[in-house]
Formats: C-alpha cells, structure tokens, sequence
C-alpha cells in the first residue's frame, strides 16, 4: 500500500489516488497533488529535474523574504490521521549555494502535519550549509526535550541526488532515518526512541517546496525535487539515479 508522487507524475494506492495531469513537462502537472501554493511563480515542473528515472521533477526556485507569505510548495492531503507514517523523496541541491552562518539562513524543504495541533509541524526537513558541508536540519516533535523539537543533521553533497527515507511510529514513539538505503536493515543516519509525541498524535498532511523565511538566502537559484512516496507500512526503497 503506498502513495506514489513522482513528481509531478503520480500513480497511487494508499492514503488516496492521484493521476498524471498533461503529458508534458509543465507547471500542470502540479494539479497531480491535493493542493499547491505557487504565488510568485517559484515551482515549475522540468525535466531536469527528474530523478529515479522519472520523466519530470519539482523545480524549486529559491526567493529571500522575510516573512511566511510567499511559501511555494505542493500538498499531498490523503493521509488519514495516520499514526505511522513512512515517507521518501530523492532531493539535489544542484550546487546550491546557502550563507553558513547568522538566522534565517534555510531552505524549509519538508513537512509532516498534524492538523488541529498545537504546532503543526511534526517532521520537518530544513537545507543548510554547515561551515560547507550541506546538511539536512530534521526535527520531530517530543515533548521529553525542552523545546520539543528533537533535533538531528544528516550530512548530504550539494551537487549530486540523494534518496532520504524516514520512519515515524507515533504510537511507538520511534523516529528513524535512512539516505540511498537499499532495505530496512541498513544502518538508519537517525534512530530515536523513546519520544513522547503524545501532543501530535497523527499525520494529516506533508508538504514539500520552499516554505520559510530565508532573507539571507540568495534568490534565484534551483534545487530538485522528485519521487515522493508515502506508505502506512512497509520500508520503500528505490534510487534517484
């Protein structure tokens, strides 16, 4: 069982199902999702853009605002108050060039939503440039840690596609992580137990795109996008070669 968005192109059976809109690579094809936001025109689907041998790819543009207004992402809304929720997606950088220093420096890539919660965001996955190693910034919500955000970083190329897995078990209280992982039993980069997440008790919603404030980030630039997939069960896989 499993949502598949190769983005934009989608073929599904889980949370809900979705079909390829058009046949070209073009903005159209973002109707393949439950919703999109694109005010000023940062996404566009490309072919170079695509990864996992897919024919098209999410282009994301990136814009320096200083407040949440213009958030450009796709939506996917199928998930049903999903207590597991397992997600991958294939992102490249492609050379993106990020400040490695002072706030609002990143790139919100991804989040997993808890509708109704006090704090929606239960995962999310922020780029960063750390001294020069890129990174992704994840977080999952639990309320053991004093700001409830259980932070880790996951080191990634600026210039090449990675695959990232992730596994949230709410009622269990697990989080783990892989990136390029052939199966379940390769070494997770994270691995956290023990998370009380009783706070954000379900996935409603993920959002992939741009979706932050980032002043300090120079516009103009793109990054890729593509091979969303969700499952309640089950480890997904794949490459984005």
């Amino acid at each position: 069982m499993k949502l598949k968005k190769t983005l934009i192109a989608v073929s599904a059976t889980l949370f809900g199902t979705a079909a390829l809109a058009g046949g070209t690579c073009d903005v159209s094809n973002l109707s393949a999702w439950t919703t999109s936001q694109n005010p000023a025109s940062k996404l566009n689907v490309t072919a170079p853009a695509a990864m996992g041998g897919t024919a098209c790819g999410l282009e994301v543009e990136t814009i320096a605002q200083a407040n949440n207004a213009a958030k450009h992402f796709v939506q996917d809304s199928s998930p049903n108050f999903e207590t597991r929720y397992r997600a991958a997606f294939c992102v490249d950088l492609n050379g993106l060039t990020l400040p490695d220093s002072g706030s609002n420096r990143r790139i919100k890539l991804h989040m997993a939503q808890c509708s109704g919660c006090a704090n929606t965001d239960v995962v999310q996955y922020k780029i960063q440039n750390n001294g020069g190693q890129y990174q992704l910034n994840t977080f999952v919500r639990d309320s053991n840690v004093g700001n409830t955000l259980n932070k880790s970083t996951i080191d990634i190329p600026n210039n090449a596609p990675v695959r990232v897995e992730y596994d949230l078990d709410l009622t269990a209280g697990t989080y783990k992580v892989w990136v390029d992982a052939a199966s379940e039993g390769d070494t997770p980069v994270v691995n956290l137990s023990g998370l009380d997440t009783a706070a954000w008790p379900n996935i409603t919603r993920a959002r992939l795109g741009s979706m932050d404030k980032s002043f300090q980030v120079t516009a103009g630039q793109t990054f890729y996008v593509d091979e969303f997939e969700s499952r309640r069960q089950t480890f997904i896989g794949g490459t984005c070669n």
